[in-house]
């Protein structure tokens, strides 16, 4: 079943890059900050099948980079929320 995701994967899907400029895509249109559940379920409606640990990777490296930034709601990091840096231009 696992690999039957993967091959529907166009190849544009499998880059990194073509993930992290979806998720920059998904935070820009959120009208809130949104959790890595969230993101997951926007990402699955738009056919990209991608685990949480991608999704994890991928926005560390938005955080490093300053595009994002993160919301501390609780110590529990279902709780976490990430938002669109305001700060910057895309």
């Amino acid at each position: 079943m696992k690999n039957q995701a993967i091959t529907k994967r166009s190849p544009s899907q499998n880059s990194k890059s073509a993930i992290r400029l979806t998720l920059i895509s998904l935070f820009q249109k959120a009208p809130k900050p949104l959790t890595v559940v969230e993101i997951r379920k926007q990402l699955l409606k738009m056919g990209i099948v991608r685990n949480k640990t991608t999704i994890y990777r991928q926005i560390d490296n938005l955080l490093r980079h300053k595009i994002i930034t993160k919301l501390d709601l609780s110590t529990r990091a279902i709780h976490t929320k990430y938002q669109i840096n305001p700060t910057i231009t895309i």
